[in-house]
């Protein structure tokens, strides 16, 4: 509900949290919510709006209000002791210090301070969307191209259609510009995190929805996942699990029946539709602030979306930040599916499928009759394209049955999204498509490389997953023998109080040796006795004689065997990191997974990780950084190779070691967020990569912004990543045990569509099967795979067409030879996309496909056809130079510049290091002309697209 103005401050926690529940109310909170306790709560939000005579009084009063409000509610305090805690996540202080530097400048607006052009300024910045801090770059040219591989041209051009195809009535009229609305904020909020203004947007037209009309005046959320999601959370990570009760809801009166006698449980109700308003009875209110309505319904299954609805605000409010922490942001392509699925009603989306489908036919019928005109041929591929080189109607033709083509098998993703086996079918397939298109176009197609999408979530899934598979994974047990080897070690080992007390020397060893001693001690000597005295006066000196004594022969033989092998050591210590390692690979019950960050070289990974499931850093262990803030891989493998040593004096078979390092994780951030560092080419990487081949160590590549990278120098390597190194060199490495986290997403200008992959080595395939166990066919963003597979697509397409023409064109460059290369594509595109249509290719693994023909790519390379032609008109020799380079070179350069723009990583990099490169120029001119080098410079990253000043 709207407040009544802007709320006095010096208020309590407990005034805000009532002020915060009339807001998120809706506007028919009278439907559920007694006249009384409605009316007090909005004389409460009155009288802390209003400006105050008084302002003690008005403390006063408010403070009384809020203790009646505690008592008109029933149980809104217990359930607020109920919640875990969860600290807001970057997002969300991002977004508070955003709100606070708006209202700064709206107030500083108002005053004389500014002139007539700052204000200009100031009401553009105020007027900018609330975009997430890590959301890749866009331009209009790459939202057209989205557009046309996605649903076949732009809206405003689909919309021209709808007389076309034969939609006429109001109804369908209404329903078809609703439809196409809903497209054209589809593509565009694709490009982009969820921001809160959409998902606003959202909430408020589904309160015009039928499916949930009778829930309209509670508080409502959406989630990104189906209703097992939702309970997931709310039963694991907002209350305790044993304080959760679910219950689907059939009836209004078994439900009361399953609740009248709890008074201190969470009810979490899953429920297909509430058309109607079932808690209007008296009967409900003790119970509202403890019931959680959970969307089920068919279009929550359809498109992986769940509505939440609840009475106490601080549950969703909750929610929404848990969402934020474990899930990331909401996917917007799922939540425009949600809105067509809502509001588009089946018979309409029939008529609109068959009416495209006849079009289809017409414009495939006027075409034959055409080509007979014209070409007295309608099977001759070649001379079709002599035809719509040089027709810019039948040309028109082809680009206008594409567009409904890519319509039409829109409308029928949209159709099976409603049939639940064609639903879990064409999953499995999208899947498969989107995993193997990645695969081959991110990794070259290298047989070692495993992959699994993660259906939902984005980053945040894929490493939350990742968490999830350390949490269940077994580990192998350590032999006895070895066990109890350790306990004689570690219990003759002085603890720290004990080395204090005895002997100054004693306070790094777990023992620190004296070394004289103990070179004196490990001295050759001939006589037995006197190697015997030397050993009681060691043990006098360190402090476990006495210890010793008490021990069997057996142990004592282990402490000898033991102290003897400490000859072998670079330094002569045992380090207390090691043993607390070891007591807790042998002692602890459940051995936390050991997680190993570097947190000023990346983001926050403890909420996916969380410190009561996780060890953090354990053990004084760290990525350290060097004084170049770059990840100091030297110093890791020097202390993690110590260690191994160290580890050999305990168990000289390597278990222990080897349980360690499988408990062990290293995350790497590369490119680091926000500094835009990256290690891929480093020589100390490099090394410390051999190391893990030889270990069980697992590497956890967080490679989001993977594509943001690129290096000018042409000698340098082409991968940009640790993992494509890794990837390309797997037969050098092949025992490496990686796991890289790609933001396929990101890297293809589709952040709103928050699907993404986990990448592993064939040591880490474990990982790859527990993923796609977690991530099945039932569950995902269907809508975003379908975008994402197009885009890949075509970009394999492109990709293919430059790698011939790099290959071909130095060898022979006459430009018939360039004419015939791209004819023949072109003829090829189209006999396969012949064959796949008739279902001649019966072994093609991938069951989706777009058109050819009438494709941007299709209408680029006949334009790159009529371009050639006329040169041959011009009667230019071969070798003639444009532009002071023969023109093979520069076609050659051509061409690739513009099959790269069909390639949407490529868009993305070559904006993010445009954008980059202009505000670091302008950055260091400001810092330039206001003299402040000594108080800041520009960080210069490797190629993120994240802008960063050093104070």
């Amino acid at each position: 509900m709207q407040l009544p103005g802007k709320p006095i401050s010096g208020l309590s926690s407990d005034a805000k949290d009532f002020i915060n529940l009339y807001a998120s109310l809706g506007e028919r909170v009278e439907n559920f919510l007694p006249k009384h306790v409605a009316d007090n709560l909005r004389n409460f939000v009155k009288l802390c709006c209003e400006e105050p005579d008084d302002p003690t009084r008005q403390l006063m009063e408010i403070n009384k209000n809020v203790l009646e409000l505690k008592e008109l509610i029933p149980g809104y305090v217990d359930v607020s002791l109920m919640l875990f805690p969860h600290e807001d996540s970057k997002a969300f202080q991002y977004a508070a210090k955003r709100l606070q530097f708006n209202e700064s400048l709206t107030s500083l607006i108002d005053t004389e301070l500014m002139d007539d052009d700052t204000k200009v300024q100031a009401l553009n910045i105020l007027k900018m969307h609330d975009l997430s801090v890590g959301t890749p770059p866009v331009t209009e040219a790459q939202i057209d191209l989205m557009y046309k591989l996605t649903l076949g041209d732009d809206v405003r051009e689909l919309r021209k259609f709808r007389d076309v195809i034969g939609v006429n009535g109001d109804i369908e009229e209404a329903q078809w510009n609703y439809f196409m609305d809903v497209l054209e904020q589809m593509v565009i909020q694709s490009t982009h995190y969820t921001t809160n203004a959409e998902k606003k947007d959202f909430l408020s037209r589904t309160e015009l929805t039928v499916n949930f009309k009778g829930l309209n005046g509670f508080i409502r959320t959406v989630v990104g996942g189906g209703a097992n999601t939702v309970i997931d959370l709310l039963a694991s990570e907002i209350f305790n699990n044993k304080d959760v009760k679910i219950n689907d809801f059939t009836d209004p009166d078994s439900l009361y029946e399953s609740i009248k006698n709890d008074m201190t449980s969470i009810f979490i109700v899953k429920a297909k539709s509430m058309r109607k308003n079932i808690f209007n009875d008296i009967r409900w209110f003790p119970y509202l602030t403890r019931i959680i309505i959970v969307d089920d319904s068919p279009e929550s299954r359809s498109t992986n979306t769940s509505l939440v609805f609840g009475f106490h605000n601080k549950i969703i409010n909750t929610l929404n930040k848990v969402h934020t922490k474990k899930l990331g942001a909401l996917a917007n392509t799922q939540l425009n599916l949600r809105l067509i699925l809502d509001k588009v009603n089946d018979e309409n989306l029939e008529k609109f499928r068959v009416c495209a489908e006849k079009k289809i036919a017409d414009y495939e019928e006027e075409l034959a009759d055409f080509k007979k005109e014209q070409l007295g041929d309608t099977e001759n591929l070649k001379k079709d394209i002599t035809l719509f080189k040089f027709n810019d109607y039948a040309k028109q033709i082809i680009i206008d049955k594409y567009a409904i083509t890519k319509l039409h098998d829109y409308i029928v993703l949209i159709q099976n999204c409603k049939k639940p086996e064609k639903l879990q079918k064409m999953n499995k397939e999208l899947i498969h498509e989107f995993e193997s298109r990645t695969k081959a176009y991110f990794y070259s197609n290298i047989e070692q490389v495993n992959i699994a999408t993660i259906v939902e979530g984005g980053g945040r899934g894929q490493l939350r997953t990742y968490g999830e598979y350390l949490l269940q994974r077994k580990l192998k047990t350590i032999d006895n023998k070895i066990v109890e080897r350790c306990k004689t070690i570690i219990d003759i080992i002085p603890n720290t109080y004990e080395r204090t007390l005895r002997n100054h020397y004693h306070k790094n060893f777990g023992i620190n040796l004296f070394l004289e001693k103990y070179k004196a001690y490990i001295t050759k000597v001939e006589n037995e006795s006197n190697n015997k005295g030397r050993f009681t006066n060691f043990l006098i000196d360190i402090g476990i004689n006495d210890e010793f004594k008490k021990k069997s022969p057996e142990a004592q033989k282990v402490i000898k065997e033991f102290i003897s092998n400490l000859a072998n050591l670079d330094i002569t210590s045992i380090h207390d990191d090691v043993q607390m390692i070891i007591r807790d690979i042998l002692f602890d019950a459940v051995l936390k997974p050991y997680i190993l960050f570097n947190t000023d070289a990346s983001w926050e990974y403890k909420d996916l990780f969380p410190v009561d499931r996780f060890d953090i850093n354990p053990f004084d262990l760290e990525v350290g950084l060097t004084d170049d803030k770059r990840i100091d891989f030297e110093r890791l493998h020097h202390r993690l190779n110590r260690m191994k040593g160290t580890f050999q004096l305990f168990d000289d078979t390597g278990s222990l070691w080897d349980r360690f390092c499988e408990n062990l994780t290293i995350i790497i951030n590369d490119p680091s967020n926000p500094s835009g560092y990256t290690d891929f080419n480093n020589p100390a990487l490099i090394k410390f990569l051999k190391f893990l081949n030889n270990n069980k160590i697992t590497l956890l590549l967080d490679e989001a912004y993977s594509d943001s990278i690129k290096i000018d120098d042409p000698d340098e390597p082409k991968w940009r990543t640790i993992s494509r190194y890794v990837m390309n060199n797997i037969t050098s490495l092949p025992n490496i045990s990686i796991v890289s986290s790609l933001s396929t997403t990101k890297n293809l200008g589709a952040t709103g569509s928050r699907l993404g992959s986990l990448v592993t080595t064939p040591a880490r395939k474990d990982v790859i099967d527990f993923a796609k166990k977690q991530n099945s066919v039932e569950t995902g963003n269907t809508n975003s795979l379908f975008m994402l597979v197009n885009t890949i697509e075509v970009a394999q397409i492109s990709k293919k067409i430059k790698d011939n023409m790099e290959s071909e064109l130095p060898k022979d460059a006459s430009r018939y030879k360039i004419k015939t290369l791209i004819e023949n594509y072109i003829t090829a595109e189209n006999i396969s996309y012949a064959e796949r249509k008739s279902g001649a290719k019966k072994n093609s693994t991938i069951k989706r496909f777009s058109p050819f023909e009438g494709s941007p790519v299709h209408i680029f390379l006949l334009d790159e056809l009529v371009s050639l032609d006329k040169l041959d008109v011009l009667g230019l020799p071969d070798d003639f130079k444009y532009k002071g380079e023969p023109f093979y070179k520069y076609y050659q350069t051509h061409i690739v510049r513009e099959l790269n723009k069909f390639r949407v990583n490529k868009l993305f990099r070559s904006e993010c290091n445009k954008r980059l490169s202009m505000i670091k120029n302008l950055a260091k001119e400001v810092i330039q002309s206001e003299d402040a080098d000594n108080y800041c410079e520009v960080l210069e990253s490797d190629g993120s697209y994240l802008f960063n000043i050093l104070l």
